[in-house]
C-alpha cells in the first residue's frame, strides 16, 4: 500500500514538472502571434553635415497700401479704395501680373479724442494693403516709386524683401554639399579612430532653409526712391548619415 502511493505521488509531480516545462517554453495560446524585439544597433560612425548654395535673388516681394483718415466711415472707405485703385493700376502698368498681387489686409477702425474725461469718436482710419511679387529687378525701384506716387500721401510702403522663384535647384545643391560634408567629416572620425568606414546605412535630411536677402524698411516716397540692391541669398540643407564600419 505505501509502495502504491508512493508510485502515485511521483507520478502527479512528474506531470506537474512537465506541464511546468511546456508552459515556460510556450507562454502564448497556440496559434498566437509571436513577437520579437530587437534593440536598434548603435554600430557606425554618425555624423551631421550641412550644406549651403548662394545665388543672385530673382523676385521680390514687397506691401504697399494706404491709410485714409475721414470723419465717417463711408468717406474713409471711398477715399482708401480710390488711392488702393491707384496704385494697383499703376503696378499692372509697370508691368505686373495680377496673380502677383495679393491683397494682404484690410482694416477699418475708429479714431477717439479725450475730452474732459469723456471718450468720444472723431473719425474713422480705413487702411488696405496688397503684396507684390516683382520679377524684374531691374525696375524694382522705380516700379515702388511710381506706386507710392499714385496713391500720394496716403501711401505705405512697408518693407521690402528678396528672394528666389525656385529654390530647388539651390537646395539641389546644398544637399550635395550637406552629403559631402557628412562624408568629410565621417571619414575625419575614421582616420582619428583607426577604424575603416564602409558605406551609408542610413541618411536622414532634418532641416533645408532658406535664408533670403537682408529686408530694406520703406516708409515714405523719399525712401523708395533712393536705389535698391538685390544682394545674395542662399539655401541651405543639414543632413544626418550614419556609415558602416569595416572590418
Amino acid at each position: 500500500l505505501l509502495n502504491m502511493k508512493y508510485l502515485v505521488a511521483s507520478s502527479l509531480v512528474i506531470s506537474m514538472a512537465v506541464l511546468a516545462g511546456c508552459t515556460a517554453a510556450n507562454p502564448a495560446p497556440a496559434g498566437a502571434p509571436q513577437v520579437s524585439v530587437n534593440a536598434p544597433d548603435p554600430s557606425g560612425v554618425s555624423v551631421t553635415g550641412r550644406g549651403e548654395a548662394m545665388a543672385a535673388p530673382d523676385v521680390a516681394f514687397f506691401d504697399v497700401g494706404v491709410e485714409v483718415d475721414a470723419p465717417s466711415v463711408g468717406a474713409a472707405r471711398t477715399g482708401a479704395a480710390k488711392s488702393a485703385e491707384r496704385v494697383i493700376s499703376a503696378l499692372k502698368k509697370h508691368g505686373v501680373d495680377s496673380k502677383d498681387i495679393q491683397t494682404a489686409s484690410l482694416s477699418v477702425s475708429p479714431r477717439y479724442d479725450h475730452v474732459g474725461g469723456r471718450e468720444r469718436i472723431t473719425g474713422y482710419s480705413v487702411t488696405t494693403s496688397v503684396t507684390v511679387k516683382a520679377r524684374n529687378l531691374d525696375q524694382i525701384g522705380s516700379l515702388i516709386d511710381e506706386a507710392v506716387e499714385a496713391g500720394g500721401n496716403a501711401t505705405r510702403v512697408n518693407g521690402i524683401r528678396f528672394g528666389f522663384d525656385d529654390p530647388s535647384k539651390l537646395r539641389d545643391d546644398a544637399r550635395q554639399r550637406a552629403v559631402a560634408d557628412a562624408r568629410r567629416r565621417a571619414e575625419e572620425l575614421a582616420r582619428l579612430s583607426g577604424i575603416k568606414l564602409g558605406g551609408p546605412i542610413t541618411v536622414e535630411e532634418l532641416a533645408s532653409n532658406q535664408t533670403p536677402a537682408p529686408t530694406l524698411a520703406l516708409e515714405s516716397a523719399d525712401v523708395a526712391r533712393m536705389p535698391i540692391e538685390r544682394g545674395t541669398g542662399s539655401v541651405s540643407v543639414e543632413v544626418r548619415v550614419r556609415w558602416a564600419i569595416r572590418a
